[in-house]
Parts: structure tokens; sequence; C-alpha cells
């Protein structure tokens, strides 16, 4: 795991700046307010930093330039120079770089102070376009064979530009600059003489000649140089990692798309749908995220089957809502009257939702739902609001039980009975109006809310 000791950084979101210490008394990182001396903002682990940096949420400002690739010169009319880094050092060779070059190692402070000060503008950067498909290659051998596969190259479809000077004699053939642009610039090859070994794969002949030409002839494939379609707001694109706190396989939308000009002209930042969390975002480009390798646009089967996905589970999510739980017992949805009861997890199989291979919880075609059969239930009744409670074992007020069979004795002859922890008393014959509890309560109950009670409690042990 990298070391993040000294590194500052700043978070997109917010274009805060904070930098990271190690944390002396314990593992971990601490983070604090830029510079050192600022406020404490919490510990870290490593794990959740560099996370933080390879999606995108973080941006470290004080790493240093890499120079590696750099071509420059000194003074404007003088030679050509590039850099290429050797561990903690950088390599400084003449260019083109000849087999017998040595270099010069310079340190990364002393090859910035004088790039940035004392020699001429650099020329040109040796990158290439992570998302270029096609490679680069040299051949290098005796004149004469190089003579005889330019012959071929040529007929694969490669445009040959020989040196001006032809007296000079061939040791490498070579296509054009690894930093091109489209196919008939890449199509160009050249002579030259000295070993060419800044390309992505290299040859050697008479051995390599008959690889050489079939590798040449695979680099002009149309479907190597199929320009990627940009990107724009409203797309919608599949992740094919994880990252931003979305899993794997993740379909959402553009929101947005900032271009950023402090790293290069093609980092962008790109902003989703908040479908995962709050929403997030990630950068395409620079030290970002790639397409077709992070994420690519979604196919139509794709969002069909998203879309049904996120269907199935809101659907799902509703039948626990309804009290489909663990136990539940229900009428199933297919118009039998039969009794069925919950068993397992909730799945969905040909559009209906079932728990077993019992009863239908959920029939797709009609969009019927069982009829859930209530194990118990409150009624608010009384002048009192009070809460009774009914099931099939009983009926219960006030955290004491009631005598079932004597309520309706009650209601049947109001004569005055016991009916448990309390009394009934009738308090107005006429208006069929009851009191429960002691004489001194005014727990008044009308004759039809006992015999609601009476008849929920009935409908429970039918």
């Amino acid at each position: 795991m990298k070391n993040f000791d000294g590194i500052e950084f700043t978070i997109n979101a917010t274009k805060a700046n904070y930098k990271i210490t190690k944390n002396e008394k314990g593992e971990g990182y601490l983070i604090k307010s830029n510079p050192v001396s600022g406020i404490l903002v919490g510990y870290w682990n490593a794990k959740d930093i560099q996370r933080n940096f390879e999606s995108g949420v973080w941006t470290e400002t004080n790493k240093k330039e890499t120079f590696d690739g750099i071509i420059f010169k000194t003074y404007e009319d003088g030679p050509k120079y590039i850099i290429k880094l050797v561990k903690e050092e950088y390599n400084i060779f003449w260019y083109p770089l000849r087999e017998n070059d040595k270099g010069t190692l310079w340190t990364y402070e002393d090859l910035k102070e004088h790039i940035d000060n004392h020699w001429a503008t650099r020329i040109e950067p040796q990158i290439k376009q992570e998302n270029m498909k096609a490679k680069t290659f040299s051949i290098t051998g005796k004149p004469h064979q190089l003579e005889s596969i330019i012959k071929d190259l040529v007929e694969l479809g490669y445009n040959y530009k020989r040196l001006i000077n032809k007296n000079i004699t061939l040791t490498c053939v070579c296509n054009n600059d690894p930093k091109y642009n489209d196919l008939e610039e890449f199509k160009y090859i050249s002579g030259v003489n000295w070993v060419e070994t800044y390309r992505d794969v290299k040859f050697s002949l008479p051995g390599g000649y008959e690889k050489a030409l079939e590798f040449a002839k695979a680099q002009l494939s149309p479907e190597l140089w199929e320009k990627e379609e940009e990107l724009k707001v409203g797309d919608t694109i599949y992740f094919l990692k994880k990252f931003d706190g979305a899993p794997l396989g993740h379909i959402t939308t553009i929101i947005n798309i900032h271009p950023e000009t402090y790293q290069s002209e093609n980092c962008k930042w790109i902003s989703y749908s908040p479908s995962v969390g709050d929403g997030g975002g990630f950068r395409v480009g620079g030290n970002g995220y790639i397409i077709n390798k992070d994420f690519r646009k979604v196919t139509e089967e794709e969002i069909l089957v998203y879309n049904q996905q996120k269907e199935e589970k809101a659907l799902l999510e509703e039948a626990v809502k309804r009290g489909f739980v663990e136990g539940a017992k229900f009428i199933g949805a297919s118009g039998a009257d039969n009794e069925f009861s919950v068993k397992g997890k909730l799945y969905i199989r040909s559009g209906n939702i079932y728990s077993d291979n019992s009863g239908c919880i959920y029939q797709g075609l009609t969009k019927k739902w069982a009829t859930i059969i209530p194990s118990s239930t409150i009624l608010i009744l009384g002048s009192n609001n009070v809460k009774v409670g009914i099931s099939k074992e009983g009926i219960t007020c006030r955290g004491s039980n009631i005598d079932v069979n004597g309520l309706k004795n009650y209601l049947a002859n109001f004569e005055p009975v016991d009916i448990g922890a309390w009394n009934i008393y009738l308090s107005n014959k006429e208006s069929r109006v009851f009191r429960i509890g002691c004489t001194s309560e005014s727990n008044l109950f009308s004759y039809n809310e006992l015999k609601q009670a009476l008849d929920e409690y009935d409908k429970l042990n039918k």
C-alpha cells in the first residue's frame, strides 16, 4: 500500500484543501485542513484513502510532475533530448536514443529547475492516449531485409516516407510517432539509421519477419480505429467495475459534464443521477476512469433487465409493507379460498410473488394481491379513546383480559356481570350506553362499539 504521508489533496466536490500526515500514535493517517498546522478533520486508514484517490473523489495537489517521455532542447537551436524515468531519478538521453547512449541521471528537483528556468520550452510529450487500441511498432534488421519488408508493408496499406538522404544505411523501420491522431497518420512508416526504442512492440529480422507483417496488418483493422462516441448529458452508462460507491453492473444517467483543463483537454468530470446514495461523479481522462474499460454506454437489453430488476425489487418491498412477512397467513391471489402462510424469503417467478411453492402472494397478470388473514387487531373505542386489543386468544383492554363469554351474555341480557378484571355497568338502558371499570371512572362505550369488538373476535376465530 502506498505511503500517503505528506500528501496534500483537494476534495473535488467542495474544492476544500487538506493534508495527510502519518499517525505517530497508532495506525492509519491524520487528515488536517491545509496547511499542517490546520484543524484535525479525522482519522483514515490507507485503504479508504487510496479508494478516494482512485475513484476521483480526491485529487492530489502536491503530486510531482512526471517528466517521463518529455522531449526538449537545452536552447532553441540545440539538439533534442528525451527524458526517461529510472526509479526515483530521471535519465536524459539524446533523441533519438542510440544503442550505446547511457544517458545522464538527474534528480527531480534539478530537472524541474532547469526545465522551468534555464532550458527551452519542451517540444512534445511522448504520451499515448490510454484508450488507444492500435499499437505502434518498430522493425530492426539489415538494410536488404528492411527494404524487403517495407515493400510488404506498403502492400498491406502502409505508406513509406524515406529519409531525404538516400545514402544513409537503414537499421530500423518504424511507423509514425506514438502520438498519432488517426489511422492515415498511423500508416506512415519511415526507414531510420538508428535503433528505434519508443514503440509498443519491437521485431527483429530475419526471425520476426512473418510475425511483424502479421502484427502490422492487424493494427490496420477497422475495429481498432473506431472512435469513441462522445458522451453527452442524458446518456445511460453501465459500470464495468465497482467505484464511486456503486456496484459493478450499476446503470445510471449522466446529468452533467464539466470540462477540466488543469490536467488535459480530454479530462471531464461526469455527474450522474442520485440513484446510489446521494448520487456521485467521476473523472474521465487524466487520472480518472476510461470509457469501455471502467464504464460504457448501456445496451437496450441491459436497460430492460435493469428496469425489470428495479420493478421486482419495488414489488417485493411493497409486499413486505403490506404485511407479507414470515409467519403471516393469507388467502392466495389465485381466487381459491385456500389458506397459506409466508415461509422463507419472498421471490418472484413468472411475474408472481411467492415465499414457497404453495400460495401466490401477488399475481402479476391481474395485479391482484393475496388477502392477509389478520392474527390480531386494535380498535380505538369508548369516550376516552381506549385501545382494545383483539386476537384469537381473547380481548384485552387497558392491560386486563375481558371474559368474552361474559361480555356476550351481558350484551344479550343487560344483566350486570363480572367480565374479568373489570366490571361492566349499564349506564343508560334506553340509550344502551355502558361503563367499563370502576364506578368512579367514565369509560363509556356504546352497545355497537362493544358489539364491534366481539364481531372482530369472532372473525379471527372463524
